[in-house]
């Protein structure tokens, strides 16, 4: 019982902590869309997706790194590489700042995001429940601060962006020496055997927010960055479901360790119809109430209907998906995500110049959630297909002992 509870609190903190992050990122989403103009909410929009979009190429995946064992060998090579990273983007940064100061503070902006997110993770490899909600309550109060000058004052966008550098900024300053965080880069960044183990899976996450953020660039640089806002107010909407899963991701990590992968893939199997009808109940409740507030907050009604409704299939298998995932993290055959990713970007990309003659803009939601579906039918048939030879052996054997 005492290691129920533990684990459970342990959860629950890992939750809180990723609820908290999606709220306040709601509540600035949302508030913005309400008390700034559409031009200002669009372009604050687009600027937002650049930085998630770049944030990879600097992070490199080391969340996943740090929250996983299979990986702690390789914690100091991770470590320096990523510092190796967020000088080159600081760099660049400063760089811009004299021909142009926007993208310069994006790049800034990213380096700090970077480092916020590993610090975050190894606040939760450490176990340290009660500083990831301080973490997350000081991010996310600096950003309600941009919700405040947008509302009394004639700011610009420069002025949200340094916002945003400091809401990373200043919890990261807090916790860098309870975690132990070294700005260190050492030889060890060249270790051939470190790149051969986790190449795929920095690899994948690149891939990964491509997919993520690609669809609201292209919106955002070819349509109508109005149009961006109101589906990213969208995403938003869905990332209250989206932590739930994430945070069953992170907790899993660091608590399935001791399980070999056809032990987690047999529990997966027996007790899909039950997460199904879980999920499937959930998500039915949440956009009947989504709809019903969509109607008294939006101006926007028809097209955020549209859009919540389309995007529903696409996270619902996207939290499917996460859950078979954590077997591939587990045997280190983060390959196949690569694989799966890549094609899921090709694939959306033709959905997208397919569709977009036909239905414009729901062009992108159908092909957010068309790649999705495709990528857990992909992953579990993959499982499916590997363990399927261990399955039969094992009931062969159980029917030889009777």
């Amino acid at each position: 019982m005492k290691d129920y509870t533990k684990y459970l609190k342990r959860f629950l903190g890992i939750l809180s902590s990723s609820i908290l992050n999606s709220v306040f990122n709601f509540l600035l989403f949302t508030l913005l869309s309400i008390i700034s103009s559409e031009r200002f909410f669009g372009e604050f929009s687009f600027a937002y997706a650049m930085i998630f979009l770049f944030i990879p190429f600097v992070e490199l995946g080391v969340s996943t790194f740090l929250l996983s064992n299979n990986y702690a060998e390789y914690e100091n090579s991770i470590l320096s590489l990523v510092n190796l990273m967020l000088s080159l983007c600081v760099f660049l940064g400063v760089l811009l700042f004299s021909s142009n100061i926007e993208f310069a503070l994006i790049f800034i902006n990213v380096a700090a995001a970077s480092l916020y997110q590993i610090v975050y993770s190894m606040l939760i490899k450490n176990k340290m429940i009660k500083h990831q909600l301080i973490f997350s309550i000081l991010n996310g109060t600096i950003k309600l601060i941009i919700v405040l000058l947008v509302a009394i004052t004639d700011t610009n966008l420069n002025m949200i962006l340094i916002i945003l550098i400091i809401s990373n900024v200043l919890p990261t300053l807090f916790y860098l020496k309870k975690v132990n965080y070294k700005y260190t880069i050492s030889k060890e960044v060249i270790n051939k055997r470190f790149w051969f183990d986790i190449k795929w899976i920095s690899l994948s996450t690149l891939i990964a927010v491509l997919l993520m953020r690609l669809d609201q660039i292209i919106i955002g640089h070819f349509l109508n960055k109005n149009l961006l806002g109101w589906y990213m107010i969208s995403i938003q909407w869905f990332m209250i479901i989206s932590i739930i899963s994430t945070s069953l991701l992170k907790y899993s990590f660091s608590e399935v360790q001791t399980l070999s992968p056809h032990k987690i893939y047999e529990w997966l199997r027996k007790n899909e119809k039950k997460i199904d009808a879980l999920l499937i109940s959930f998500f039915l409740i949440f956009i009947i109430v989504l709809l019903v507030a969509i109607k008294f907050i939006y101006s926007q009604e028809k097209l955020l209907t549209m859009t919540i409704l389309i995007l529903s299939f696409g996270f619902y298998f996207s939290i499917k998906y996460n859950f078979y995932s954590i077997i591939t993290y587990k045997e280190k055959n983060t390959k196949v995500l690569f694989i799966i990713q890549i094609l899921q970007l090709f694939i959306q990309l033709i959905i997208i110049m397919v569709f977009f003659k036909y239905v414009g803009y729901y062009s992108f939601p159908i092909a957010f959630s068309f790649i999705r579906l495709f990528g857990y039918l992909y992953l579990k048939h993959n499982i499916k297909k590997k363990y399927k030879l261990y399955f039969v052996t094992k009931a062969i054997q159980i029917r030889q002992k009777g």
